[in-house]
């Protein structure tokens, strides 16, 4: 599963591919940048037609198809990375091991009140279940670890847990007076930044949700 210089060959399943990443896709982007270097590595995606796009069954067929093509293009030598769990439904279709899916969380498989339609709770339980199906899943926190484990006792791969990290070359540390002053905060108080989205399964207070909206409308 190398190549003649030793470095590992791993076929990145990347699923469709969009114009603006969303969260999933920004931390693939981001791990696939980091280990470029020191592996033999080789993507797999595709593109679903824009007239299609608005038609929510052809999503998952194009997935469907999506893993026919990877299964037969992938090299027989490689390793499988399975960059989300939504696209885990694929290990359900074809034989892709060994495999690793990074399972951000199964939030929408434990809270019933994401399975809206038929159709949608199906897809839900056919990702979930084909992740199940991986060698090594990676997560990255204790908490979806543990959701896994309680979830799907009698059929668990192997875990392992792997934190987000953090861009130094974007992110650094700088005097917290120069960041309230910019937003003209008064330097005397203390603050707590959130960045995530206010969904309910955040379980973000309900007071704190309506004094962003406010200040967010103000500022427009």
């Amino acid at each position: 599963m190398c190549d003649e210089g030793g470095r590992p060959r791993i076929d990145f399943l990347v699923g469709e591919r969009v114009s603006s990443l969303d969260a999933m896709s920004r931390v693939y982007s981001n791990l696939k940048k980091r280990v470029d270097p020191f592996i033999d590595g080789k993507e797999w995606d595709y593109t679903l037609p824009a007239s299609l796009k608005h038609i929510g069954a052809m999503v998952h067929v194009g997935r469907g198809l999506y893993a026919i093509r990877a299964w037969m293009k992938r090299r027989k030598d490689s390793i499988v990375h399975v960059h989300n769990q939504r696209l885990g439904m694929i290990l359900h279709l074809n034989d892709f091991s060994p495999s690793v899916v990074f399972c951000h969380d199964i939030i929408e498989y434990v809270m019933r009140e994401y399975w809206a339609g038929s159709w949608y709770k199906a897809f839900i339980r056919l990702y979930v279940t084909g992740t199940m199906k991986a060698d090594v899943i990676l997560t990255p926190s204790m908490f979806t670890a543990d959701d896994i484990r309680r979830n799907f006792p009698a059929n668990t791969p192997r875990l392992e847990v792997i934190h987000n990290g953090v861009d130094s070359d974007l992110f650094r540390q700088t005097d917290r007076n120069v960041f309230l002053r910019r937003f003209g905060l008064p330097e005397d108080r203390k603050y707590m930044l959130y960045v995530g989205s206010e969904q309910p399964r955040r379980t973000f207070p309900q007071s704190f949700a309506r004094s962003s909206r406010l200040r967010r409308s103000s500022q427009t």
